[in-house]
């Protein structure tokens, strides 16, 4: 009895010589093809884009790998002030000293403002310390309070820059003061105003998660650092009319529990948002045990924002297959049968490029998100099954008869193997998927090798 295994005694049946390692050479070819045969089917796209961004780990995350913390902060109502705009004020550029001297005018405590463009704006946030990274404000079209800014400019407290007021149906009149700072970038609504509004960017956090060169005061600190110095800035100079402790809900990297940032960073993506609803449609051919767990499922695709960003910026991990022309950017990809390669150590099959003819080229440096490859288990499996080691995409695919797994996952891995067998095959993964819970540790929460507490 003793010499059983234990997974025989949980009642488990697998063949323990038919195993795969996510990272083996099999699984990397399997991975770089359905990553090659995504990107010829046009589902797979690059683009400087806004993108989550870890500054501790420092690479780019998806929405699936994002959790939520209650955390504490500050809310500090700043003051901001119109200003006149002109040949002399570029927007969202440094003003001119005749700018700067009226604005020095406006936020002396002794001013008198007479003039009917030196009014007094209050905007609430919760992330002064992105004052530099601030391109406009906003205020709802239907609010009388701020309705008659409409055309007028402001100048940004500490930093001096202009910027436009403007009106946008999404701003929340009920929300602080109804006025509204847009900064690149704070959260995913700055990212929808700065993309539907046409807006510059304005970058303040480099990707070491310190502010850069060109925040003046701040650079070279860390957010919270840099938040403490911009609200001792803000108080000299009379500029906060009141600030307040909250503790609010923030985006956390689920791997080491730090916010997210968001940065425009060149990115690969899969397109995930135009087919939401195959994607639902495909969990009801689907048959889920236990059955509610499939609401859990049809929440998270009714609620995703972002396409699925593939590239990770890590040391380790399965390369992005293609190397890039540094004259037009075309993209070289491989023959499938030389899969699986890492470009930066094998040269670019083409001597010159097709587009520019450049034999100039440049390999793909990033790495591949581990889920694109634990997304891929029917095929890996496929494969097994059949004793080689590829998978030809273009073959038809015989779903799985059933998926056991966790509820956690249901985001990520559940749902990312849906997405590849729909966009490879048009079909589902699996006839059944069965959701189970966690065995808990002691102090009652999942066991978790990053928590070390087994």
């Amino acid at each position: 009895f003793p010499t059983r295994r234990s997974s025989d005694l949980m009642g488990i049946s697998a063949d323990w010589s038919q195993t795969y390692s996510t990272i083996s050479q099999a699984s990397m070819r399997i991975s770089q093809a359905s990553f090659i045969d995504l990107y010829n089917k046009g589902h797979v796209y690059q683009k400087e884009e806004p993108a989550l961004y870890c500054t501790v780990c420092q690479t780019t995350v998806a929405q699936a790998e994002l959790d939520d913390q209650e955390l504490p902060s500050q809310f500090s109502n700043i003051i901001f002030t119109t200003v006149t705009q002109n040949e002399e004020t570029p927007l969202c550029g440094v003003p001119t000293d005749t700018a700067l001297a009226s604005y020095e005018k406006i936020r002396s405590p002794q001013a008198t403002l007479v003039e009917t463009y030196t009014e007094q704006l209050i905007i609430g946030t919760t992330r002064p310390e992105l004052l530099p990274s601030c391109v406009a404000l906003f205020y709802h079209p239907e609010d009388e309070r701020y309705t008659h800014l409409k055309g007028k400019f402001a100048v940004v407290p500490i930093f001096g820059h202009i910027v436009p007021i403007l009106a946008d149906q999404t701003v929340q009149q009920d929300k602080g003061t109804g006025l509204v700072m847009c900064c690149t970038f704070g959260d995913k609504h700055d990212i929808y105003w700065y993309k539907t509004h046409n807006l510059p960017y304005r970058q303040s956090i480099g990707r070491n998660g310190l502010w850069n060169e060109n925040t003046g005061i701040l650079a070279g600190l860390k957010a919270h650092v840099a938040r403490k110095t911009i609200l001792a800035a803000l108080a000299e100079q009379n500029l906060i009319t009141e600030s307040r402790a909250i503790t609010h809900t923030v985006n956390v990297h689920e791997r080491c529990k730090h916010e997210i940032e968001y940065i425009i960073i060149k990115q690969w993506f899969l397109n995930i948002l135009d087919h939401k609803q195959a994607f639902i449609d495909r969990a009801d051919e689907i048959q889920w045990h236990p059955a509610f767990m499939k609401t859990r499922y049809k929440d998270w695709v009714e609620n995703l924002q972002w396409d699925w960003c593939l590239s990770r910026q890590r040391f380790y991990g399965i390369p992005f297959p293609c190397w890039h022309c540094t004259s037009c950017s075309y993209i070289v990809m491989p023959d499938i049968k030389t899969l699986p390669i890492d470009p930066q150590e094998v040269a670019c099959p083409l001597q010159n490029c097709p587009k520019c003819g450049s034999n100039n080229f440049m390999p793909d440096t990033d790495v591949m998100d581990t889920w694109n490859t634990s997304s891929l288990t029917p095929y890996i499996c496929d494969a097994i099954y059949n004793k080689t080691d590829h998978y030809n995409f273009e073959q038809p695919l015989t779903p799985m008869a059933m998926r056991p797994q966790a509820h956690d996952i249901i985001r990520t891995w559940a749902f990312y193997t849906i997405i590849k067998t729909h966009l490879h095959h048009n079909r589902i993964p699996w006839k059944e998927i069965v959701i189970s819970g966690h065995v808990l540790s002691a102090a009652k929460d999942k066991i978790s090798k990053s928590k070390g507490n087994t």
